[in-house]
């Protein structure tokens, strides 16, 4: 179908259009009503009409006046974009006209446009449907089309656009390829605006926090309440999946592209787990991008763990912080395959030197105390935290063992302390612990006495995304006691196998 119009044609639009808008100055509203009623496109059949009016009112643009033209602009902007691309293109072209005559369009043509970067439907089946659609993917490279135009005739565009991409963001509601069809084209137009890739990873580093503990909610529930909680949970992993591999897979492309930028990367990351994730109490999938990111480099490992331990043993560190801060670097140091063993021997000696001088505070304090009661256990859980990550590598990475004198002197002084760690750290970490250090036993008590305290579940150590877990094949080691031991009890570790 040609979408030419005829010179004739285009002028008796252009004079219908300038004398709408004249009269309605005036305040004859007839022929403006009317115009407003030929430009709300309902059919698709009307797309030759929607490409004449689109070329006649881009005609008139510098006449258009937001406030004054509010229901005129508002049918514009309300245009859904299931046409041809020759229609699109001028609908295009009107638009940026708009910007380009008066700045206060930016704003509301910006939200128009960008509203139309999510699929808003519940049903599963039909969102894919239209997702993988030859309809939708036109739309949204004719989208991603007019915002680099629009880059390009107001270079601060970025600052407006930036909330709208953020506003649109699904709600968890909507089923997961919601949230990839989201995704892919907010990546796509990061292409052309470098400028806001890290404010946007930003949002999304804040998105999955909230949906990872979300989904810690809804494992709770689901297990009290099975039928109204399991479809619910089921929907939050795979939306948590798709967040994960997909900004994996973007921060994998921006170092391809740009290697120059990792250690950028590294750093923003970094300061984005210490602000949301540090402080926002349990979480099992968010600190994984920062292992992945981990591997390219060898000061990136030893800077992440260096920070873990720099937080955990600052004296001005909150202790619920702090405890976080020691599992954390446990954590990391045991499921890193890349970790040096230097780095390791490094974060178990500062995490012995803590607690010897916890001990050494403790003793000045109270001289006479022979052992630490179980209800006091409480006011030193900090001191327990750090114990039970010193346990935790010992029995994942036995290597650090291996001529540590130093290691095995400071070991033994806060073993044999008055707060007796081996009795409030947990069996379970307890028993292989002393396992690995026979060489020491005879040097600690000859009775162990193991309370019930609760069992501590270190980070890194139960990944639930299956799409995801193939960026850490190479990085995840699975070859530690703690994997043997989940392998028998759990089909939750990360499981790399299949």
């Amino acid at each position: 179908m040609s979408y030419h119009i005829s010179e004739q044609k285009q002028a008796a639009l252009s004079q219908f259009v300038e004398k709408s808008l004249k009269e309605f100055s005036c305040g004859e509203t007839t022929n403006y009503n009317r115009l407003v009623h030929e430009l709300n496109f309902q059919r698709k059949e009307q797309h030759l009409s929607a490409f004449n009016w689109f070329q006649t009112i881009g005609l008139c643009a510098r006449q258009l006046n937001l406030k004054i033209h509010h229901d005129l602009v508002s049918v514009i902007l309300n245009f859904q974009w299931g046409f041809p691309e020759p229609v699109l293109q001028k609908y295009s072209e009107l638009l940026l006209r708009l910007i380009t005559a008066d700045g206060s369009f930016t704003k509301p043509v910006l939200d128009a446009v960008v509203s139309h970067l999510t699929i808003k439907i519940k049903n599963e089946e039909i969102a894919q449907k239209i997702f993988d659609s030859e309809k939708h993917q036109l739309k949204i490279t004719m989208i991603e089309n007019f915002l680099r135009q629009c880059k390009i005739s107001r270079p601060n565009i970025s600052t407006t656009l930036f909330p709208q991409l953020i506003r649109v963001f699904p709600h968890s509601q909507f089923p997961p390829i919601c949230f990839r069809a989201y995704l892919v084209s907010l990546f796509r137009i990061l292409e052309d605006f470098h400028d806001l890739r890290y404010r946007c990873l930003q949002f999304l580093l804040e998105k999955v926090v909230a949906e990872d503990l979300l989904l810690l909610k809804l494992e709770k529930l689901k297990n009290i309440k099975p039928q109204k909680y399991q479809e619910k949970y089921k929907n939050c992993l795979e939306t948590l999946d798709v967040l994960v591999s997909m900004i994996l897979a973007q921060l994998q492309t921006m170092v391809e592209q740009n290697g120059e930028e990792l250690p950028k990367m590294w750093t923003f990351v970094l300061n984005c787990f210490e602000r949301n994730v540090l402080k926002a109490g349990k979480s099992r999938h968010v600190q994984f991008i920062l292992l992945y990111l981990c591997q390219f480099q060898s000061e990136f490992a030893h800077g992440f763990l260096e920070q873990l331990v720099n937080i955990s043993t600052h004296p001005s560190t909150p202790a619920l912080v702090r405890i976080a801060s020691f599992r954390y670097a446990a954590g990391f140091v045991v499921r890193a395959n890349y970790m040096k063993l230097s780095s390791i021997r490094w974060c178990v000696a500062i995490l012995l030197k803590w607690a010897l001088e916890y001990v050494r505070v403790f003793q000045r304090r109270y001289p006479n105390k022979k052992d630490v009661l179980y209800h006091e256990t409480e006011s030193h859980e900090t001191f327990y935290a750090a114990l039970q990550s010193v346990f935790f590598i010992s029995i994942n990475r036995t290597e650090i063992f291996q001529n540590s004198e130093s290691i095995d002197d400071d070991l033994i002084s806060v073993l044999n302390s008055p707060l007796v760690p081996l009795k409030y750290c947990g069996q379970n970490l307890v028993q292989p612990f002393l396992q690995n250090i026979d060489h020491l036993r005879e040097l600690l008590p000859d009775e162990i006495n193991c309370s019930n305290v609760p069992e501590v579940e270190f980070p890194f150590e139960v990944f639930l995304l299956d799409q995801s877990k193939a960026f850490f094949i190479d990085v995840y080691n699975t070859d530690t006691y703690q994997a043997a031991v989940q392998a028998e009890s759990s089909n939750e570790s990360m499981d790399l196998s299949s």
